[in-house]
């Protein structure tokens, strides 16, 4: 992503396709989307491509990210000591509508809670690609439907019908009970973001 390989490179990772076949190739990663400056050096190669963004319950995914860290060695503080802080700097940023800035950035490390502000990032990638080429789904939507919000995607790709036997799960990761408290804190604490989503995305996501 530091784009020193070159797109070469880059290319080369992707699969050969047979013309006039209806193949599609591309990739799926959690990071592109947070990854400064990525969306410019996306449409400057891409300017055409599609993009679809599988969006999860910020209260869940930031409570997730923790224990991501945690399992693995890098946070060592408590859930409610992780995310407190962070909580109490969103909310004066949503009370205050204030700009989400360097120093703001840099008080929010690791980005627990900041990574779940989807609109914040969201933005600027609209910024740069048209509102047409976006998807917006959430993991919900997968759960729940997945044979229907499949069929959205392919729509939106422009490819034939694919039906699976099964929808299997993935990366189903369990962590210990988190109190109803903190649950409830982090869903005040985005609830000012979430509206402001729903109403650039003109659709109701129940979070």
């Amino acid at each position: 992503m530091d784009g020193q390989a070159g797109v070469d490179w880059y290319l080369a990772h992707f699969p050969l396709l047979p013309d006039g076949q209806g193949f599609l190739t591309g990739e799926a990663s959690p990071e592109y989307i947070y990854y400064p400056g990525a969306e410019k050096r996306i449409f400057d190669l891409f300017p055409e491509i599609k993009l679809i963004l599988m969006l999860r319950n910020p209260v869940d995914r930031s409570i997730s990210d923790y224990y991501h860290h945690h399992k693995y060695g890098a946070e060592f503080r408590s859930l409610e000591q992780a995310l407190e802080p962070q909580i109490k700097i969103l909310k004066q940023v949503a009370a205050h509508e204030l700009e989400i800035n360097d120093e703001i950035l840099d008080q929010m490390q690791p980005n627990y809670l900041l990574n779940s502000v989807y609109i914040y990032f969201l933005e600027k990638w609209m910024n740069w690609f048209p509102r047409e080429q976006f998807l917006v789904l959430t993991t919900e939507d997968l759960d729940k439907a997945p044979e229907k919000t499949m069929k959205e995607v392919y729509d939106f790709l422009g490819v034939s019908v694919h039906k699976l036997s099964d929808y299997p799960r993935h990366n189903s990761n369990s962590y210990p009970h988190v109190s109803d408290s903190i649950r409830q804190s982090l869903a005040e604490c985005f609830q000012p973001y979430n509206q402001r989503l729903e109403k650039y995305l003109g659709r109701k996501l129940n979070w």
